[in-house]
């Protein structure tokens, strides 16, 4: 039974998003954890060392002390999410929830399916696509064609701390993405951070994923069962 949340982050933007979420599905979230080192050492680390996953799950054992899940919004890190999760901890890392939901609609669809899933953070495409590769051997999904790919010049306004500009020419390339690969029936924008950048855009033919949406759906489906 989860009745309390706890979030951790490592950027404070996506407090909102995963509060409106959590709170919509009728959630007391205990905590917002809002750490961008972890984020700076994966980054310049170029992964997840030892030491950086100690401080992470310290981190989430840290939200476990006041919830009953605890979930994680940075992609970055996810693997050690994945290894508590793994030996039975109550933690979770948003951008598989996003996986999950984005190859379960693809595998209902009655139409040829194929998925791009898109990143910004060079430190993101590693461990999302051992993220997607892994749940499309659980979920049966083999069948539906995977791409993980890197939107190139947008992740170094993001780490200039220009959010404007980040988030600007994020929209640009996600707008334009649908037209230039029209063989994608569902785009995944991997990163939570690029949610809002998809506001307004038109998809065209293929189904447009962000995390905060999806987390939305599986909170929302937790209070149902």
């Amino acid at each position: 039974m989860v009745d309390r949340l706890a979030f951790l982050h490592t950027v404070e933007s996506n407090i909102a998003p995963f509060d409106a979420a959590a709170v919509a599905a009728g959630f007391d979230v205990s905590c917002h954890q809002v750490r961008p080192d972890l984020l700076a050492r994966a980054t310049d680390e170029g992964g997840v060392s030892p030491a950086l996953e100690d401080d992470v799950a310290a981190a989430l054992n840290k939200g476990l002390a006041e919830a009953d899940l605890v979930l994680l919004t940075c992609s970055s890190i996810g693997a050690v999410a994945d290894k508590m999760h793994s030996s039975g901890q109550a933690v979770l890392r948003t951008d598989q929830i996003l996986a999950d939901a984005v190859l379960a609609d693809a595998i209902a669809s009655s139409k040829a399916t194929s998925v791009a899933v898109l990143v910004v953070a060079p430190s993101s495409v590693d461990p999302t696509t051992a993220l997607f590769k892994a749940r499309q051997g659980v979920m049966k999904a083999d069948n539906v064609p995977l791409d993980v790919i890197l939107v190139p010049k947008v992740w170094d306004h993001f780490l200039a701390g220009d959010m404007d500009r980040y988030l600007a020419r994020l929209n640009e390339a996600i707008a334009s993405f649908p037209s230039d690969n029209p063989t994608y029936s569902h785009i995944a924008l991997a990163q939570a951070s690029m949610a809002k950048a998809a506001d307004g855009v038109d998809s065209g033919q293929a189904s447009l994923w962000t995390i905060p949406s999806a987390t939305a759906a599986y909170l929302s489906s937790l209070t149902q069962d």
